[in-house]
């Protein structure tokens, strides 16, 4: 649960994509702007795999970080997905 108070409230959500252990992508949304309100946030993304990806494991790691005012940013989640593209 996100409390907002008087002061502006910057959320960043970064996903980053291993494989093997390595990074291989990593993306950054800025997401502040759409929390009007105190309240839960959620996230549903499709995660389309391309087809020339290798076979083999693959993760996500997606971190929520949020900053109040001029404060240094807290990790408020995480959250990990694995799965495998098969030959």
């Amino acid at each position: 649960m996100l409390r907002r108070g008087a002061g502006p409230l910057h959320i960043v959500e970064i996903r980053d994509f291993y494989t093997h252990g390595r990074l291989v992508a990593s993306h950054r949304a800025f997401i502040g702007h759409e929390l009007t309100g105190s309240g839960v946030y959620e996230a549903r993304v499709t995660l389309p795999i391309p087809s020339q990806a290798p076979p083999g494991r693959y993760e996500v790691v997606s971190l929520l970080y949020a900053r109040w005012g001029k404060g240094s940013p807290i990790l408020i989640a995480r959250a990990r997905t694995r799965f495998t593209v098969a030959p």
